[in-house]
């Protein structure tokens, strides 16, 4: 991840305890590890059981945040921790990270996250409501460490899946998932409380068998999204945008002719 002066910040699994932990080291711009940080990667969750699937986000401010699946107790919930630059614990984060949501008794997803206007987190996450149905769960942690909303963003009675997130600066989000094993889905919700604004809506084309679904800003206001679609015999990449609540048209980002693909992740460039 870019520290915004020419160098990085980089942050793995570890095992060196035994157990996967998450460290993580700034490397500045002349390519020489940061003096502030330990030489072997600073620990930011070394506890018991596997922590796994981090994300890093900076602030504007140069803060970092870091969030990972935690598997600390029995069952896997997410964790997530503020960083000043030199890699130190923010005031309101304990060491080893706080857990956002503790009152959900099944298995929590890695987390996918984003931050929201004034750098607060957030973040969606497949939640196992029952062996066979899983849904899409989300959450806001704020900059001072609460978590002022987190719950269920879908949650029909079928499995909900892979869900994505991005923010478009208006006080909402926009999150994307798959429904069952044939659409994708997409909605508005509100940054400040998680209520939905408006219906999902189908965003894929034929019905049949939609995967991995990603989304970015556009610069514009509004959010583009991709996603993989059984055409036939093989997958095609698709898109579309989702602007306001809308979707415009939409179609076949190239053809193929494979039988199956896996869609890299997305990022915002700023408007073009």
């Amino acid at each position: 991840m870019p520290d915004g002066n020419g160098g990085a910040y980089v942050f793995w699994e570890d095992a060196r305890s035994g157990n996967y932990d998450v460290y993580g080291q700034h490397i500045r711009a002349n390519g020489t590890p940061d003096p502030a940080w330990p030489a072997g990667g600073r620990a930011i969750c070394a506890v018991a059981g596997d922590q796994t699937g981090i994300s890093a986000l900076r602030t504007s401010s140069g803060h970092i945040w870091v969030v990972w699946n935690d598997r600390r107790d029995a069952v896997a919930k997410n964790y997530a921790t503020l960083m000043t630059p030199t890699g130190v614990a923010e005031v309101g984060f304990p060491l080893s990270g706080i857990v956002i949501d503790a009152s959900i008794p099944s298995a929590q997803s890695v987390p996918v996250a984003t931050l929201d206007e004034t750098d607060n987190l957030l973040v969606v996450y497949e939640y196992a409501f029952t062996p066979t149905d899983r849904d899409v769960y989300g959450a806001l942690v704020l900059i001072n460490g609460t978590v002022p909303w987190k719950g269920a963003l879908a949650g029909s009675g079928v499995n909900e899946t892979s869900p994505t997130i991005t923010t478009t600066g208006d006080g909402l989000f926009t999150a994307v998932w798959v429904l069952g094993s044939g659409t994708v889905q997409v909605q508005r919700f509100s940054v400040f409380t998680g209520a939905p604004v408006g219906s999902s809506q189908a965003v894929s084309l034929t019905g049949t068998f939609a995967v991995q679904p990603r989304i970015a800003k556009d610069g514009w206001g509004g959010a583009l999204l991709v996603w993989g679609e059984s055409v036939g015999a093989t997958t095609e990449p698709y898109w579309a945008r989702f602007y306001n609540g809308v979707l415009t048209p939409h179609g076949t980002l190239a053809t193929t002719g494979q039988l199956s693909l896996v869609m890299g992740d997305m990022i915002e460039t700023g408007p073009h």
